[in-house]
């Protein structure tokens, strides 16, 4: 009952890929949760507790569900900053087989997206945030590989899959986009060169 009280028009929660669950296709807002992991449940509780409460007291319930994001200023033991460090220093790679499908957003696209749908008069609900374009998980791998100049070896499949199987993480971002205008703007390759160039000056000192 926080907003009733500050008189707030809308409320923003911080939603997941995780509460669709695992899925092989481009993943909308309409499809249905199926969360297998405790972490999408309770995020998904969270959002399906919050949404008739806020529609009672006349209060939009904004929720960007967020997919993968990289970038400058992220947690040292992700996938994307530990394996650059190795691939760096020419240390051997180990991962899953990678062929699952995987997609990627920068945190300067993502804060874009999220202040978009602060500022637009937007209709309560989920709104995915992503790149839109999917790829294999070793794709990306084979790229930040080739934008290092490593002489790493790369070891797929050496890591298991885990119990609840590959996740594959495929957003479709039309809705956010046709609503908003917002796309993402910044490849790959360019967020990647960017921790690369970052990366490289840390290891030097």
């Amino acid at each position: 009952h926080y907003g009733i009280y500050a008189k707030c028009d809308w409320f923003m929660t911080m939603g997941s890929q995780a509460e669709y669950g695992p899925g092989n296709s481009n993943t909308s807002e309409e499809r249905v949760c199926k969360p297998n992991t405790e972490y999408g449940k309770w995020k998904l509780k969270l959002y399906e507790d919050a949404l008739p409460l806020c529609e009672k007291n006349a209060i939009r319930l904004l929720e960007p569900r967020l997919f993968s994001v990289y970038g400058e200023g992220d947690y040292e033991g992700t996938m994307i900053n530990t394996t650059l460090r190795k691939m760096l220093t020419n240390e051997e790679c180990d991962f899953t087989k990678s062929t699952h499908m995987w997609n990627y957003l920068h945190v300067n696209d993502l804060v874009e997206g999220l202040m978009t749908l602060m500022e637009n008069d937007v209709p309560s609900g989920a709104y995915n945030l992503g790149y839109g374009y999917s790829r294999p998980l070793k794709d990306f791998l084979l790229d930040m590989a080739h934008l290092t100049d490593t002489h790493s070896k790369m070891n797929f499949g050496t890591i298991p899959y885990p119990a609840t199987g590959a996740v594959d993480i495929s957003p479709d971002i039309t809705k956010i986009k046709n609503i908003t205008g917002w796309t993402p703007k910044i490849s790959f390759s360019e967020g990647i060169s960017h921790l690369i160039d970052l990366m490289r000056q840390d290891i030097e000192k």
